[in-house]
This record gives structure tokens, sequence and C-alpha cells, in this order.
């Protein structure tokens, strides 16, 4: 997607409604499954060779809960707020993190990842009471009941266990 410098220099500056279909490093999250086309929407806004990107990035996005690892689908809804600058970048431009795009346009798709990236949530699960998968046969608890042993110890903490039973001897 881009914005060129001529519209958003405009009086209002240039409206932004459009589809990104890059998803590019966000497919590489192990418990994002999908990820639909990203929709901008917002205002470009530009003058004296800065421009102002202000808007929101949405996109359906399907994850595998952390528990049991069904789908689970979400609407991720990120904030967009970027600065551009044509001219090559001051150091206070720099630490500001302003994007130098000195040609006539700006490409919008790169910073629409990272909003959504920053949006994704963090962990994510199919309902608050879901039982998980099972340590030791791997079935979905959540679907089926096994008769798996209920509680193993981690063999490193199995001496501490002998020594809770003996009653700390």
């Amino acid at each position: 997607m881009k914005v060129f410098w001529v519209d958003a220099e405009k009086p209002g500056g240039a409206e932004l409604d459009d589809w990104s279909f890059r998803v590019g490093d966000l497919a590489r999250r192990v418990d994002v499954w999908r990820i639909g086309p990203l929709h901008v929407r917002g205002r470009a806004i530009a003058s004296r060779g800065v421009c102002e990107v202000r808007g929101r990035v949405l996109a359906e996005v399907g994850y595998r809960c952390s528990r049991c690892l069904g789908a689970v689908e979400d609407l991720v809804d990120a904030p967009l707020q970027e600065v551009f600058a044509r001219a090559p970048l001051s150091r206070e431009q720099v630490e500001a993190d302003v994007v130098h795009s000195p040609g006539e346009a700006i490409e919008l798709d790169t910073c629409a990842e990272q909003a959504i990236f920053v949006g994704l949530r963090a962990q994510v699960l199919c309902s608050p009471l879901c039982k998980g998968l099972c340590p030791v046969c791997g079935s979905d608890r959540n679907t089926a009941s096994c008769a798996c042993e209920a509680e193993r110890i981690d063999p490193r903490w199995e001496a501490l266990g002998d020594a809770v039973r003996r009653g700390g001897e």
C-alpha cells in the first residue's frame, strides 16, 4: 500500500482505506496459523516534507489455543501512527523514529505489518475453562477423558517428594 506525497500534501491530506496482502514475518509465530489481509484506514497529512500517518490496521487472525491447540479466530485492531520525512533525517528525527521516504510515494506495508504484530495477543485460549491436552497421551481434555495418571512428578523433583513423604527426615 502506498501514499503519494502529492496526495498527502493536498488540503486535508490523503484518506487511507486500502488492503495489504503482505504479512511478512507475522507468519513465523507458532501460535498463529492464519492472517487475513491487512485493512488500513486513516489519513496521511504532509507539510514541508514531513508526513504524519494516523489510522488503524485491522486483520482477521487465526490463532492456536495455548492449552489445547484448537483454532481460535480473532479480529486484531491496532493503531497506526508513523511520521515520514522526504529529506535526509536530522539527529532529532532519527531519535524520534521518523522514517526516511525520499521517493514519490510512502510505502505503508511494513508499518501496517508492525502495527498488527504489536497488536497480536500474547496468549490465546479457546475458552477460559479450557482443560488443555493430557500431558501423558495428548488427548484433548475438552472433548474426551482419558485414564492416564493425573499427576506425574518431574523426575528432577522426585527426591524432594520422597523427603516430604518421609516426614522431612
